[in-house]
């Protein structure tokens, strides 16, 4: 090696001295030159020496004690187990790692290994964990883990089943607690007939009426005896379908279900524990439209009047329930269905247009029937991945067909839709486009809005205290059909527009003979006589239907619905044959009315006193003569009359219900009126109509108005099968001079036929002083009487 390299790296690693020796030859010979060291080449790192191998190949090499690859060299790291410098626990274990050492304790100890504890206890050997059922227990050092099984959820606690997500899952919420509670024991039995498959789930809450009985418990099919009174507190069902019975999930307490967090609380509990792909709501009671709300509960008979919820407040608790079981987004619901009365409103179907894809609600009275549950279960069911318009089209089709064999005012009066929301802005924005040209040219537009209005008949829902249409809904379709004879023709463009937006937006209708007649859309708006619009009311509608009234400006145009005047409507009489009236010479009224008339009623009553006049009812409705503006109408003499209990007759009073219209070929349909009086079904006397068929004179139902607000109909066969020895009681009724209501005249009882049919018939009119009593209303609601006195 030449003595100045190894003097180099003597000096230190890393230092290089390029030395150039020259040798010089012995003799004057030439110099050579040396052999390169290989060594020259490389750079070794700290802690590396360069060695070079016999074949003269050089490379660094880490000096002892270090660890690498000739240029970067660390230190060894220390053992610190076998050095004994650890500090593990004597009961533990050393283990030596690359840059340091762990202690774990020997069996039969436990501790961190720094410290160790004999005894040590496995948990899940000794079987004192707290793992479920369904979960695994693992030991640890200290203590255990548990984990659920496959096929189970949860903390390992607590473990529930995995439920495979359902296509369908259907909830109805049964707020049953009222006067119609037994209908729902009804309703189950029914959706128990459906055919299901896995593909549906349906779920059921019921919160009854523990103080009426359940007229449908088999133990009394017979007549025989006393029904069951419906079960106390609250309960869970789930329908089994195929003709089984509908299992019992669980009873919990007594709740008051008009209370939106215990439906919020509902809906989110069957959702989340049964997923679907589709969900639909069912809210099962009574139903008031958008000023009446939903439900009510009677607190098990305790509250005479009952609790209820507004229909934005249903609307919200679904919304929040659905939340709360973390399905979210717009329309979260594939069916929202309201099971009442008066729910198919646009004002109702507005808010929720964003809850559910379709809306399906009733614009009339539901006479009893309710939802056909045993063939929409069904179909879900059959085919729960078609389209849901078409799945919505079937369920209209199928609630056609119950209602329709269930009773004369089915046959005239149901009504039925299925909605489309997401259509629903577009028809919002039609309809806005429509009520800002009316109010833009309300001088000119204002009587003739006012008249279509008034004729938009028949209308939804009756007062029944008074047995008169309240008219406070109407048909919106039917109501825009009129503008296309406007005069106006930008309005009419506009309600053209408003009607074929309409269109896309309904679905499927279903309606008896009077509305198909009407060529009514199925779909109530808020159209009352604008007498009734009070400011209370307008306030109410601000409020309540605020979303509809604030996009489309209807609120301002039911405002604007005002008499110009304030003046009741003109007219004059002239009675002929009023001297010596006889069967040849009929007492005749004919009525020559102003211009803002719209028809006239034509009554018969008979004097008592000054004070006091019997009245005996309809005679006629009749529209003004367009060309004439006047009217004529003749009394055959006879009084409608019905049976007295005793063999002989009673006469009684006809009340207008509803007019008699035309079906869709034009034919003429018949009409309904009512027969006031007092039901006694075994529990007291309690106001109560007969439904009287106009054509025939035939006792069609019983109107029960013990919840004025909330009637419930029962057919004639009803009133037999269900109250047994259930009387009826007519009242007369009875007017002052002026025509003012006083205190009615009560008839005789007599007790409902067990056949199921009643029937009026006609009875010769006693010798009295009787009076023909004109009705004329004008378009905006006002009145005006006329008396013609003779005597008979």
């Amino acid at each position: 090696m030449n003595p100045m390299t190894a003097l180099a790296r003597t000096l230190g690693v890393g230092l290089t001295l390029a030395l150039t020796l020259s040798a010089v030859g012995a003799c004057g010979d030439d110099a050579s030159t040396a052999p390169p060291d290989p060594c020259d080449a490389l750079t070794c790192g700290a802690n590396a020496e360069c060695v070079t191998a016999a074949s003269g190949a050089a490379a660094c090499e880490c000096l002892t004690g270090f660890t690498g690859d000739g240029t970067t060299c660390t230190a060894d790291a220390v053992d610190e187990c076998a050095a004994g410098t650890d500090n593990c626990d004597a009961n533990a274990t050393c283990t030596d790692t690359a840059t340091s050492f762990t202690c774990a304790c020997n069996d039969g100890y436990s501790g961190d290994g720094v410290t160790c504890t004999p005894g040590a206890v496995d948990e899940c050997a000794a079987g004192t964990d707290n793992c479920d059922a369904n979960a695994t227990c693992t030991d640890t050092a200290t203590s255990f883990t548990c984990a659920c099984n496959d096929g189970f959820t949860g903390d390992g606690v607590t473990c529930t089943a995995d439920v495979e997500a359902k296509t369908w899952t259907v909830f109805v919420y049964g707020q049953a607690d009222s006067n119609i509670s037994a209908d729902l024991a009804d309703n189950i039995q029914e959706m128990a007939k459906a055919t299901l498959s896995d593909d549906i789930t349906v779920i059921v809450m019921v919160d009854w009426n523990s103080s009426l009985p359940n007229r449908f418990d088999p133990s009394c099919a017979d007549g025989t005896s006393a029904c069951p009174n419906l079960p106390e507190r609250t309960q869970w069902f789930k329908i089994r379908g195929n003709n089984q019975d509908a299992e019992l999930l669980k009873t919990t307490d007594e709740i008051d279900s008009t209370d939106p967090e215990e439906l919020s609380a509902a809906v989110a509990e069957v959702f989340t524990t049964y997923p679907a792909d589709r969900y639909a709501v069912m809210l099962w009671n009574h139903g008031g439209s958008w000023d009446g709300g939903y439900g009510v509960d009677n607190d098990d008979g305790n509250l005479a009047d009952g609790t209820s919820m507004t229909h934005l407040e249903a609307t919200d608790a679904v919304r929040a329930g659905m939340t709360a079981a973390g399905i979210t987004g717009p329309r979260p619901l594939s069916f929202f269905f309201f099971d009442t009365c008066l729910m198919g409103n646009v004002e109702v179907a507005y808010q929720a247009r964003e809850l559910a894809h379709v809306y399906f609600g009733n614009a009339e009275v539901d006479f009893g029937a309710g939802l056909n549950y045993r063939d929409i279960l069904s179909t879900l069911s059959a085919t729960p991945g078609a389209p849901l318009n078409e799945l919505a089209a079937s369920e209209v089709i199928g609630w056609g067909v119950r209602h329709k064999s269930k009773g004369i005012s089915d046959e005239l009066l149901r009504s039925h839709v299925a909605l489309d929301t997401s259509k629903m802005d577009a028809f919002a924005a039609a309809m806005e486009a429509f009520t800002d040209a009316a109010l833009a040219d309300w001088a000119n537009v204002g009587d003739e809005m006012a008249r279509f209005a008034y004729d938009a008949r028949p209308a939804f829902s009756v007062e029944l205290s008074s047995g008169e249409p309240s008219e406070s809904y109407r048909d919106v379709g039917q109501f825009l059909t009129f503008f296309e004879d406007s005069v106006h023709t930008d309005l009419a463009a506009k309600a053209a527009a408003a009607k074929a937006a309409l269109a896309e937006l309904v679905i499927a209708n279903d309606a008896g003979e009077l509305r198909l007649g009407a060529g009514q859309s199925g779909l109530s708006i808020a159209l009352p006589i604008p007498q009734s619009f009070t400011s209370d009311v307008a306030t109410s509608y601000d409020t309540l239907a605020s979303a509809w009234s604030t996009d489309t400006g209807w609120g301002a145009v039911l405002g604007a619905f005002k008499p110009t005047d304030g003046e009741e409507p003109t007219a004059t009489t002239t009675l002929t044959n009023g001297d010596a009236p006889d069967a040849d010479h009929l007492p005749t009224v004919t009525v020559a009315a102003g211009a803002t008339a719209a028809e006239v009623v034509i009554e018969v009553a008979e004097f008592v006193t000054n004070e006091r006049w019997l009245t005996y009812g309809v005679l006629g409705v009749y529209p003004i003569d367009a060309a004439t503006g006047e009217v004529t109408a003749s009394w055959d003499l006879q009084l409608a009359a019905l049976t007295d209990g005793a063999g002989g007759e009673q006469a009684v009073t006809l009340r207008r219900f509803v007019p008699g219209g035309f079906d869709g070929s034009g034919a003429a349909t018949p009409g309904l009126e009512l027969v006031p009086g007092m039901c006694d079904f075994g529990d007291g006397d309690q106001n109560c109509d007969l439904v009287v068929r106009t054509d025939t004179w035939e006792t069609i139902s019983v109107l029960d108005r013990y919840e004025p607000e909330q009637p419930v109909s029962y057919d004639l066969s009803e009133v037999a099968g269900y109250f047994p020895g259930a009387t009826f009681t007519p009242y007369l009724d009875a007017t002052d001079q002026a025509g003012a209501p006083v205190e009615p005249e009560p008839g005789a009882a007599f007790l409902f036929p067990e056949s199921g049919t009643l029937s009026l018939s006609r009875m010769d009119a006693p010798t009295a002083i009787y009076s023909i009593v004109t009705n004329v209303f004008d378009y905006y609601g006002q009145r005006l009487t006329l008396f013609d006195d003779f005597t008979y």
